[in-house]
């Protein structure tokens, strides 16, 4: 269940993308990839 809950955030970035064509795209996988690793290492440590 928590990794699903984990990626539910990238994968809200990625069918941003695709269906509402935003930009930025870049930007937008690099906060929420940093946010992921954020809470994997709260939660590891």
């Amino acid at each position: 269940m928590f990794a699903i809950k984990r990626t539910s955030a990238i994968m809200g970035v990625l069918f941003g993308y695709a269906i509402f064509k935003e930009e930025g795209l870049r930007e937008r996988l690099t906060g929420v990839v940093g946010m992921v690793v954020g809470v994997l290492f709260i939660t590891v440590f």
